[in-house]
């Protein structure tokens, strides 16, 4: 027996083509994602990866501080990260580790300050710019627009 979904194959969200492919299908069955591979490609590719926290690396152009919330050496720090990375010095430090932490003996997980034992921090980031957003390359956010950025001498 023919059921209507059977006769009826899922239709792209994004451009109407119906789903025929194998990865499509277990898509739409799996995690409700009714999109064509070719749609799925386009959306990753364009796909926006901002968010708010602590700096993780990189380019320090492409993270605002949050002026709000910072203490004036964070936005300091960051100021000078982001001339560096202007003239070429591209080298950056490690990353501190933050919680939660995990024990690696256990498996058990501590919130807060980080706990005696082997321990390693689930977050890996920069606390030296302090808080702030993170932009991907298609939303890079101009410097002269932050409030946090230096400001330009008049004329």
């Amino acid at each position: 027996m023919t059921t209507v979904n059977d006769a009826m194959p899922p239709r792209c969200m994004d451009c109407d083509k119906p789903l025929t492919t194998t990865k499509e299908l277990n898509q739409s069955i799996d995690y409700g994602m009714d999109w064509c591979e070719a749609c799925e490609a386009e959306a990753e590719a364009n796909e926006c990866r901002c968010s708010y926290g602590f700096f993780h690396g990189g380019d320090p152009r492409l993270f605002v501080p949050d002026d709000e919330m910072n203490t004036p050496d964070e936005i300091a720090a960051w100021q000078d990260a982001c001339a560096a990375w202007d003239r070429g010095a591209q080298a950056e430090p490690a990353p501190e580790e933050h919680g939660p932490w995990v024990d690696r003996e256990t498996g058990a997980v501590t919130l807060g300050e980080r706990p005696p034992g082997v321990v390693v921090g689930v977050c890996h980031a920069f606390r030296s710019f302090g808080m702030g957003s993170t932009y991907c390359e298609q939303h890079r956010p101009s410097r002269a627009a932050t409030s946090a950025a230096p400001e330009e001498p008049a004329p």
